[in-house]
């Protein structure tokens, strides 16, 4: 079975903005979806939440595909699957804060309570070494997105 692409690929931005126009087309009156403003706006609006969902998942599964052979004995065959909704979520959150500002401690911090809370919820083994994902997962996070900004 070959191996998944890390990027979205135009495809999957594709369905995605097809998901987005056809949410706002459902919402809007006929009469306002015949307007060609409107439509470029919706096409646009589109487009951009879709690039912006790309980016944030095409991190996530990057992540996913460097973490998952370190933990494979511990999420063997098919509940690979639960890692992957714990890098997910992770992904997100740690996202959002850095993106709000947060210092690297903070980002730490606030994933390693999700894990802990996910770890019931999913019902990861308890084998599972939250201090060597925590470390690993922010490892690859500041590889991935903290990079160093330029004042």
């Amino acid at each position: 079975m070959p191996r998944r692409k890390v990027e979205y690929g135009a495809q999957s931005i594709q369905k995605i903005q097809f998901a987005v126009m056809g949410n706002i087309a459902g919402r809007l009156p006929s009469a306002l979806l015949e307007n060609p403003i409107v439509q470029v706006q919706v096409i646009t609006y589109a487009s951009r939440s879709a690039q912006k969902h790309a980016q944030k998942h095409g991190v996530a599964s990057a992540i996913y595909h460097e973490i998952y052979p370190e933990f494979r004995d511990v999420f063997p065959g098919q509940s690979g699957s639960k890692l992957r909704a714990l890098v997910q979520a992770c992904t997100m959150l740690a996202l959002r804060l850095y993106k709000r500002g947060a210092t690297e401690d903070e980002v730490r911090r606030s994933v390693e309570m999700k894990v802990y809370e996910l770890m019931e919820a999913l019902d990861i083994p308890p084998e599972f070494d939250v201090g060597r994902f925590l470390g690993r997962f922010m490892e690859l996070f500041k590889k991935y997105v903290a990079t160093p900004q330029v004042a």
